[in-house]
């Protein structure tokens, strides 16, 4: 197993597909049932296999990543070779929260009117590991997949600091 074993409520977000897999490998819902009660290695191994297939299905159309904290956000670009981040922090006594629904113009706004500070770091690197095992990592830390919106608006400010 590469990743990890899927969640009982993932598996049944995608049961449909797992009893195609199951069937594929030869076990109907009879024949399942049957090997859960007496096979539980055989069992982990399945659901191994499967949960790797999902996760790679997944992990392979990620282009984007975004991770929010109250006053941070980092977005992460990432393509065969490498990532390349664009970070804003704000600092300073100001009501902006990027975990919310809030319009990042908005609290812009906010950081304005307040006198806050404002640090945008920028950096890339390459991938150390499979770039599948790399965006898995940082999901599991708490990364969501976006789309290109932030990223792309981040890139544009000026003056980020090379990180």
């Amino acid at each position: 197993m590469k990743y990890r074993n899927l969640r009982i409520e993932e598996l049944e977000e995608v049961q449909d597909k797992f009893v195609l897999f199951l069937s594929a490998n030869g076990l109907d819902a009879k024949e399942w049932e049957l090997l859960k009660g007496k096979d539980e290695a055989r069992v982990n191994e399945l659901i191994g296999q499967f949960s790797d297939i999902v996760f790679d299905n997944v992990l392979n159309r990620v282009e984007y990543l975004i991770g929010k904290s109250k006053q941070e956000l980092r977005c992460i670009k990432i393509d065969e070779q490498g990532m390349s981040l664009y970070g804003f922090k704000v600092d300073g006594d100001v009501d902006v929260d990027f975990r919310t629904d809030q319009s990042f113009d908005s609290m812009l706004e906010e950081v304005r009117q307040k006198g806050a500070e404002v640090f945008m770091t920028k950096g890339s690197k390459e991938h150390k590991e499979s770039k599948n095992m790399e965006i898995f990592k940082l999901m599991e830390r708490g990364m969501l997949i976006a789309d290109s919106s932030m990223y792309e608006m981040l890139a544009s400010m000026e003056s980020p600091v090379e990180k």
